[in-house]
């Protein structure tokens, strides 16, 4: 396993891909594992799971909640983690903003954007993903969201648990599917 995880890591490395290992269902013994081969960077998708794990495991763990947020525990995640995946709505925006500003840091995020057939699965519209970033685009940048010299949050869309980003060729989103790639204004 080290062999063929150092060889993933070295190809990813070189493709400017960053790697999340998600620890969904897995116990903090064997989180551990991949940690001692070097990897720091995991994803939970449970808020009590992330907990457990962050007071079980090395601080020096980068943490990204990788499921679905509701916004009474915004405040518990947002101290834990540097990057939250899912948001799904402006209200969910508002209160990372808030309770980053709160705790005098940025917390990066990827808003999701639901695209499946599937009625269980999360994410705003391709329409209220455009309204929202208009929005963010036309109001003074909060805390949480962007300071001299950050960047505008990444998007995610969700099609078959491949993430791709909306990129930006003018002042409104266009739907271009691309790796890497992230929201701009411009």
């Amino acid at each position: 396993m080290e062999e063929s995880f150092e060889q993933l890591s070295m190809f990813l490395n070189s493709k400017n891909v960053t790697l999340v290992a998600v620890t969904k269902t897995k116990k903090p013994q064997e989180i551990i594992k991949v940690y001692d081969q070097g990897h720091r960077i995991f994803g939970e998708n449970k808020v009590q799971e992330l907990i457990e794990k962050y007071e079980a495991l090395p601080k020096d763990i980068e943490w990204h909640l990788v499921g679905h947020l509701q916004t009474n525990k915004v405040k518990t995640v947002v101290p834990l983690v540097t990057l939250i995946h899912s948001v799904d709505s402006w209200k969910l925006l508002e209160e990372i903003e808030k309770q980053s500003a709160h705790i005098n840091r940025i917390t990066e995020i990827l808003i999701q954007v639901h695209i499946a057939e599937e009625e269980s699965k999360y994410g705003l519209t391709i329409e209220d993903a455009r309204k929202l970033l208009a929005a963010a685009i036309s109001v003074p940048y909060p805390a949480g969201v962007k300071k001299a010299g950050i960047p505008m949050p990444a998007i995610c869309m969700r099609v078959a648990k491949v993430p791709c980003g909306i990129r930006s060729t003018s002042n409104s989103p266009a739907n271009n599917c691309r790796s890497n790639s992230a929201f701009s204004p411009t």
